[in-house]
């Protein structure tokens, strides 16, 4: 037997005891008085979607679920809260509009109650038993205020503000409507010929609990971007028919007022809301299908995706966004517990080490961002792993890891991702190696380096499918190393170093380095006596990589690495990328503070590197690791920030060391 039954409002209110809102739902807000702008907007559409099926403009109207358990024959709506308010006012409207306000009448609206607040159930109560008088020039929420029975406290009631603000949008739209044939008469007709309906279905027949409710309303207290959206979709689809041929359970409405609901619940925020963690994603999917098709529309959705409304869709990018949900929620239920071997993602500065696919949606939808969004690395992640989900079914998520670490191997080490060109290209790479993400390092195998996004790093994923292959106890090694905030996925210094090629046969050596790299590596900033050993390093002159030019006292400018980002790129300078190679080797055999302490420099050292190196708080003094040098190199000057002035005052900062 069918659980969804086509009511209209007075049929539900007629075959019931009655429909009693909850105590535990939030104020009524269609009306918009009292509320801002953007909410007002919002009702006065919806009302006008009424209206305008009430008077014939147009066909009669389906209106979303309204879901409700029964107590004692009562509906107690979970959700339609908002649209039955509004009805029961359109219908009080409409009876004393055409003098229909029978005792029967009044009697059958008298069973539509709120708990929320006595103030809101007496309004109501009031409301049902007033005919307004001859018309004048106040307004309709003017002449109910003036009423010996209105009570001034009931202004601080938010639900009756803003049923006031509804009567008087209902007013203004029917004050001078025709009423032949009667509006009374249409409104009260069966559902079958009925211009307003919507479908109720009682939540016994799920097995469900109130705590339904709680989700259902975890978009928010009023009507917001994303819930304007869901509503003209839901016209969109029904006017394309594309949902045709799928059971009620799977079309949007109900994918999103359930399933959709359960993969974004576990990570609402402290109020209970995860509206804009859907308009999130939402957009998020979008921005990858448009995304090389129509860049403009891609990057108005990355800017502002609040602005995203059913005219950004057609067929293909609704049927990408339906099938990504749905592949999202089912990965949560099947990968939830699979570890990512504790793989590390950044943001910027900001390191997450995750475990699970729930840390990862987790990590995606509610990380804030500096300006508040997500950035365009994070979205290029997130379609690569809306490519495997679409091109692996579930019994190949076994590799669902390699292909998240190969993923944010290549965007952490090819063009920065940070506007919608790199972004394209970053996409175009990761949908050319879809086919192959079921395993993605077998399936590397035997590959050749091509051109595109991230080329370099690439030859390195093909190099690490090989030595994975041939020595996979390496593989967790090798993987690990990849998470040091040093290489963030790029090992090919520290395989080079080793010498390592198609095979790993020093398993040793490598989990040496690995203790190296996390010991020396993984901050922020390298340690000054990391920086002294880089200065034992070779010849000393690591430093000459950068280059400015002291005015203060007429010297070149150098700087001693100045953070971590920093060391990355000068580890792959070709000119300069042997003095880390040196030093990294050095310490395979022997801890820094050893080398440094019988550290032996040559006799053709300036007297100032071998202090830097071998007095250990010297390099204390340069906090950002700016330092001068003169063209003889007889001394050089700690400079204590970035720069100095030119002058007695700036010079008088420097730290002279000879």
């Amino acid at each position: 037997m069918s659980t969804f039954f086509k009511e209209s409002f007075w049929s539900l209110l007629s075959n019931k005891g009655g429909i009693v809102i909850p105590i535990i739902q939030r104020a009524y807000t269609q009306g918009g008085r009292g509320c801002d702008a953007a909410v007002a907007k919002k009702g006065e559409k919806f009302l006008q979607y009424l209206v305008d099926a009430l008077l014939g403009v147009t066909p009669a109207v389906e209106l979303d679920f309204i879901y409700g358990t029964i107590e004692n024959d009562k509906v107690q709506p979970l959700d339609g809260q908002q649209r039955l308010t509004t009805l029961f006012l359109l219908h009080w409207y409409v009876a004393q509009k055409e003098n229909r306000l029978s005792d029967e009448v009044k009697s059958t609206l008298n069973k539509f109650s709120y708990e929320t607040r006595a103030s809101s159930r007496s309004f109501c109560g009031k409301l049902r038993e007033f005919l307004v008088p001859a018309p004048d020039s106040r307004s309709l929420p003017k002449i109910i205020e003036d009423q010996g029975w209105f009570v001034l406290s009931w202004k601080n009631d938010p639900s009756v503000l803003s049923m006031l603000g509804m009567l008087d949008r209902i007013h203004n739209k029917l004050k001078d409507a025709p009423s032949t044939p009667p509006l009374w008469d249409r409104l009260t007709s069966a559902p079958a010929q009925a211009p307003i309906t919507f479908f109720y279905t009682p939540l016994e027949a799920f097995n469900l609990t109130d705590d339904l409710y709680i989700r259902m309303n975890a978009r928010g207290k009023e009507l917001t971007s994303f819930e304007e959206f869901k509503a003209a979709i839901e016209k969109k689809i029904d006017d394309g028919d594309w949902d045709a041929g799928k059971p009620v359970s799977d079309t949007f409405g109900n994918q999103m007022d359930n399933e959709w609901t359960d993969l974004f619940w576990r990570f609402r925020d402290k109020h209970n809301q995860i509206d804009r963690y859907v308009l999130r994603i939402f957009a998020a999917v979008l921005i990858g299908h448009y995304a090389g098709r129509d860049n403009a529309k891609a990057v108005r959705l990355f800017n502002t995706p609040e602005s995203l409304t059913a005219d950004d869709l057609d067929r293909d990018s609704y049927e990408c966004l339906y099938e990504t949900l749905n592949l999202f929620h089912s990965a949560g239920e099947h990968l939830d517990d699979t570890v990512i071997n504790d793989a590390s993602f950044w943001w910027g500065d900001s390191k997450h080490v995750l475990k699970s696919f729930g840390d990862f949606f987790k990590l995606f939808i509610a990380h804030e961002s500096e300006t508040g969004k997500m950035t365009w690395q994070q979205l290029a992640l997130f379609h690569g792993v809306a490519v495997y989900l679409r091109d692996n079914s579930n019994d190949t998520m076994v590799n669902f890891a390699d292909w998240l670490r190969f993923v944010r191997n290549l965007l952490a080490n090819g063009t920065t991702v940070d506007d919608i060109v790199p972004f394209v290209s970053a996409k175009n790479r990761l949908d050319e190696m879809a086919k192959r993400s079921g395993d993605i390092y077998g399936n590397l195998l035997g590959s050749t380096t091509a051109g595109g996004f991230a080329r370099d790093q690439m030859a390195e994923e093909i190099r690490k499918a090989q030595i994975f292959a041939n020595s996979p106890e390496a593989k967790p090694i090798i993987q690990k190393m990849e998470d040091c905030n040093f290489c963030r996925g790029k090992v090919t210094l520290i395989l080079g170093c080793l010498g390592v090629s198609g095979r790993v046969d020093d398993l040793q050596a490598l989990e040496r380095m690995k203790y190296i790299l996390f010991k020396h590596l993984d901050n922020r900033d390298i340690r000054n006596d990391f920086r002294r050993g880089l200065l034992a390093a070779l010849d000393g002159m690591f430093y000459t990589y950068w280059h400015s030019w002291l005015y203060a006292v007429s010297a070149n400018k150098r700087r001693l690495i100045e953070d971590m980002k920093d060391l990355r790129d000068f580890a792959y300078k070709p000119a300069f990328s042997h003095y880390l190679a040196a030093l990294l080797l050095s310490l395979k055999t022997s801890e820094l503070s050893d080398l440094l302490k019988f550290y032996q420099p040559p006799d053709d050292m300036p007297n100032w590197k071998k202090r830097l190196i071998m007095e250990a708080g010297l390099l204390e003094n340069s906090r950002k690791h700016y330092i001068a040098v003169p063209a003889d190199d007889s001394c050089c000057w700690l400079i204590p920030g970035s720069k100095v002035n030119n002058d007695e005052r700036g010079r008088s900062k420097l730290i002279k060391v000879v």
